[in-house]
């Protein structure tokens, strides 16, 4: 398993939905605004498939591409 410079573990995670395909969480959650890209992800195989996942994010505006409302 690989490391980022900090030492912390990288990794991939995979949901089997009982079927041919299985959710990737990392993108999954990236996509969903709940997470967001570092470099480090650039030394992932799946790395283009995380990034293209924030681009919509940030495109779509969710999580925390949201952008914030002032209160009134």
């Amino acid at each position: 398993m690989a490391r980022d410079p900090e030492d912390r573990l990288l990794a991939e995670v995979f949901v089997p939905t009982g079927g041919a395909e299985e959710i990737r969480l990392n993108s999954q959650m990236v996509l969903d605004g709940m997470a967001y890209t570092d470099a480090a992800v650039n030394d992932c195989s799946n790395g283009g498939v995380i990034a293209g996942a924030e681009d919509q994010a940030k495109e779509a505006g969710v999580g925390v591409w949201k952008e914030a409302r002032a209160s009134e």
